[in-house]
């Protein structure tokens, strides 16, 4: 099979990265993988801030952190004084979470595919405060997106007081339906928050009709900044509630303001975001988002025909994007986590092909990534590798 987008072309799009060509790269979700025109352009500024640190630090840099959001926020529909730049989703979520007061008899609900540091956030909560984690169980393979909607609206109840519903799931890289999930939350009182760790650049979306409370997102992953870029939204009637995790010059001025120092760092992927962002819209953003579900698309297929796997997400752009999921035929049974990322690494050492393998409902996963980056013939050289492997 030819690429189906780029075609020819696509050599020439992958000498935008540096990824190493001795390695099938099939994992773009964990941490993403940064184009050499903005690692460039980071180099240039980290220069610039040593050789006059005060200078760039002190008074420069809040006007490139505000050029910077301009662009964050029109790429997700919102005003960028409703936005601030966090480290990571994981940091923009704690923010929120342990801004918020709590205690014995609340309950703290999340979907079982969620983050597992999402969870263990607000486990971490849970037990300062006295409040409770709920667990919800979602359908899965799934069937129609209403399902899920259903199963997590009907988990609410009087002592619910805050959910966190994930955009698209990291474990089984599902799309979930945040709207009426957000709009039922709203109505009965409850905060919630939506992790869209995977959402920036993978998927189109407006944060102002979404309308949640809170929303996180990572920009290293999908719109390839550099690492340690992410924003946080809050809707702008909670904004006096949300400080960051960390205690700086700014307290007391609230959101955002607080967030644009939180002591020394590198704040030069933040300050790349925008080039980022405008590396991808030279591609084009339709025409990314629909390369890399294509990919995607082909990838999961070939690789379940190839191992005799299943694939428990129905094939729709409705349920899944840039990233997909295929099970491991029933023969093969990963008892545990440990097991299973033994497995990965052993076809990392094999065949020098990343890609990351996990256990969800007692179901064993490997997640494929799909990048402009990316051709079909990885995910066959993928398959045939696997087929080796589980004879």
């Amino acid at each position: 099979m030819d690429n189906p987008i780029w075609g020819a072309d696509w050599a020439q799009v992958r000498a935008n990265w540096t990824l190493d060509p001795e390695v099938t790269f099939l994992n773009h979700g964990s941490f993403g993988a940064t184009p050499r025109c903005v690692l460039e352009l980071q180099s240039q500024l980290r220069a610039e801030m040593e050789r006059q640190p005060v200078l760039f630090l002190d008074r420069t840099l809040r006007g490139k952190l505000d050029q910077s959001l301009a662009a964050v926020g029109s790429l997700l529909g919102t005003s960028p004084k409703n936005l601030a730049f966090v480290p990571n989703a994981t940091y923009g979520i704690n923010s929120v979470v342990k801004s918020l007061d709590f205690g014995p008899g609340d309950e703290l609900l999340i979907v079982e595919h969620g983050y597992g540091a999402i969870i263990k956030t607000l486990q971490c909560v849970a037990d300062r405060t006295g409040a409770q984690v709920v667990l919800v169980s979602i359908p899965f393979p799934v069937e129609s997106p209403d399902e899920i909607a259903t199963v997590v609206i009907s988990a609410l109840n009087e002592r619910t007081r805050f959910v966190v519903i994930d955009q698209i799931t990291s474990p089984t890289a599902m799309i979930l339906p945040v709207k009426p999930i957000v709009d039922a939350c709203r109505e009965r009182g409850i905060y919630v928050m939506v992790d869209g760790a995977h959402a920036p650049g993978m998927l189109p979306f407006n944060l102002d009709a979404m309308a949640p409370d809170f929303w996180s997102g990572n920009l290293h992953k999908w719109v390839c900044a550099p690492k340690g870029a992410a924003v946080l939204y809050v809707r702008p009637e909670l904004a006096q509630r949300i400080e960051p995790v960390v205690t700086s010059h700014n307290f007391g001025m609230k959101f955002p303001e607080e967030f644009f120092w939180t002591g020394t760092d590198d704040p030069t992927p933040y300050i790349c975001v925008r080039s980022a962002i405008e590396f991808i819209a030279g591609l084009g953003w339709a025409r990314v988002h629909s390369h890399n579900h294509a990919l995607a698309r082909y990838g999961r297929r070939v690789v379940a025909e190839l191992i005799g796997g299943g694939l428990p997400v129905p094939d729709s752009t409705e349920y899944y994007g840039s990233m997909a999921i295929v099970e491991f035929p029933s023969k093969v049974k990963f008892k545990t986590i440990e097991e299973a990322r033994a497995f990965q690494g052993r076809l990392y050492e094999r065949y020098r092909i990343e890609v990351p393998m996990m256990v969800i409902d007692g179901r064993s996963l490997l997640r494929l990534s799909a990048q402009v980056y990316n051709a079909p013939g990885q995910y066959e050289r993928l398959g045939e590798a696997l087929r080796a492997m589980l004879k």
